[in-house]
């Protein structure tokens, strides 16, 4: 009996010194710590690393037993083996591929930037400019191409043809001067049911002639 009261005035003594110790932390040099609490898996270290060992080895028997059977053993090392290579053999062939696309890649842009740097130099030759206005220009599928006609004679570029909208006569104007190794543009385009501006002019001087004709002449 006299054991046990002694017992707990020894519990009870550390529980007021160790309540003490905690309000009175800042005058102790030493801090004098409590025993952190341990989680479970600190706890049961021992148990957990026993356990993953036994995982461990019972995976590597059940492998080695699979693949040293006596009756299918052979079978399955020969399914693992062409496995493994065909693996590796895929692995070879995206990693090629893709140094390729990355070494294609790069030249492309060097290719770029020095083509970029050069000067240009167009061949200006009529029928050049001409292949070159037919490739650019009527590349739009809105372009009347069936009523356009296009000649190029040193580097006067000829637009004839009639359209049903004064849109594309001045756009046909402004999309041919901006093809290279034009030097000016003649457009000669008119609307549907009108005559041309060529024409125009020789009407009326073909009209002036036969008024200058009629009139009397005086001697």
């Amino acid at each position: 009996m006299d054991m046990s009261l002694r017992a707990r005035e020894m519990r009870g003594g550390r529980r007021r010194y160790m309540r003490m110790v905690d309000r009175q932390l800042p005058a102790f040099p030493l801090r004098a710590r409590r025993t952190q609490r341990r989680s479970w898996f600190q706890r049961q270290r021992m148990a957990v690393q026993l356990g993953l060992v036994a995982a461990i080895a019972m995976s590597t028997g059940a492998a080695f037993a699979m693949i040293f059977d006596p009756t299918a053993g052979r079978r399955r090392r020969a399914l693992a083996r062409d496995k493994m290579a065909k693996a590796w053999h895929r692995g070879n062939k995206r990693a090629g591929r893709m140094s390729r696309a990355g070494v294609g890649f790069v030249r492309g842009r060097a290719q770029r930037a020095f083509h970029a740097m050069r000067p240009r130099h167009y061949d200006s030759s009529d029928q050049v400019v001409v292949d070159r206005l037919e490739s650019m220009v009527f590349r739009d599928p809105d372009v009347p191409k069936g009523s356009l006609n296009i000649d190029v004679v040193d580097g006067c570029a000829v637009l004839r043809g009639a359209v049903t909208s004064p849109y594309w006569i001045r756009e046909m104007e402004r999309r041919v001067l901006e093809v290279p190794g034009v030097q000016r543009v003649e457009n000669l385009m008119h609307m549907v049911g009108t005559e041309a501006p060529n024409k125009m002019e020789a009407i009326e001087a073909s009209e002036q002639g036969w008024k200058d004709r009629a009139m009397p002449r005086t001697y």
